[in-house]
């Protein structure tokens, strides 16, 4: 659901603020489809990969840098990581799990402070 009040506050059109919906709805629909898949698969990946264009999509509607450091990937199904450790820290850093099928070794988004971009 969309924040009416900074909606407002910030001047967006009725243009940008339908985008802004439909681009939740589909943020939501890769996440479900993240649940169904295990993290190795071509559609896990396709999904993640959507989700992470919306994330910066969604950013840029509202105004906003784009900035990875605030997306709580932490939340995403099948993530690893230190889920308590990172509410604490965040917005500052993220701390990434080894054994993480999404930011393991294999990623490149591990500790990084707001200000970095993976």
């Amino acid at each position: 659901m969309i924040n009416l009040n900074l909606a407002r506050e910030k001047g967006l059109s009725q243009r940008t603020i339908s985008k802004i919906n439909s681009l939740q709805y589909d943020r939501d629909v890769y996440y479900k489809i993240m649940e169904v898949f295990e993290p190795d698969s071509d559609e896990f990946k396709l999904a993640l990969e959507h989700w992470r264009t919306v994330q910066s999509q969604l950013q840029l509607l509202w105004g906003f840098e784009v900035n990875s450091g605030w997306w709580k990937e932490w939340e995403l199904p099948h993530c690893k990581c230190a889920k308590q450790d990172n509410e604490i820290l965040y917005p500052k850093y993220f701390v990434s799990s080894s054994n993480c099928p999404i930011h393991g070794k294999s990623s490149n988004k591990s500790l990084y402070t707001n200000g970095d971009s993976y």
